[in-house]
């Protein structure tokens, strides 16, 4: 398979991480500079603040430091050495429309396991259906599409959603 479109997938993926990461730490840390002009109780709720911000920046660049050699990420090494272990693939495309208005439309790949582990990979609309022919070719013995019915088989036992080849 060309894994060239999931390799770009899962980088921007890890620079989204790192930019929001470094973002929400220098918000959180930022907010330092406004401790010595307020009184105690809003110090308190600032320094509570400053701490929630900075450890989801944490949070977010632990993520970008873990998959930082993209070509080891969890998913490429599982799709090279193990890829009858996905039963299911599927994507969720997610729009923010308030009032009508298109603002934010992100996309979602989840890859089931047998063992029930997944792994979620944030990927832009315009490439999910690309991605998912691609990854069609490469686990022809998975299912791909979510349905209800299908979740229902997933819960019950994963090995339900195998094709047969």
């Amino acid at each position: 398979m060309n894994q060239s479109l999931l390799f770009q997938i899962l980088k921007r993926e890890r620079n989204f991480n790192l930019f929001y990461g470094s973002l929400f730490i220098l918000i959180g840390l930022s907010l330092s500079f406004l401790l010595g002009k307020v009184n105690l109780s809003l110090m308190i709720l600032l320094i509570i603040l400053m701490s929630i911000l900075v450890l989801i920046g944490f949070k977010f660049l632990l993520e970008a430091f873990q998959n930082w050699d993209v070509i080891n990420h969890r998913l490429f090494k599982l799709l090279d050495q193990n890829p009858k272990k996905i039963v299911w693939v599927y994507s969720v495309h997610t729009q923010l429309s308030p009032f009508g208005i298109n603002v934010l439309s992100t996309g979602e790949l989840f890859f089931k396991m047998d063992d029930r582990n997944q792994i979620i990979v944030n990927a832009a609309v315009s490439k999910l259906k690309t991605v998912s022919k691609e990854l069609n070719t490469i686990l022809p013995h998975a299912t791909f599409g979510y349905s209800a019915e299908r979740d229902q088989w997933y819960t019950a036992s994963p090995f339900l959603l195998l094709k047969n080849e």
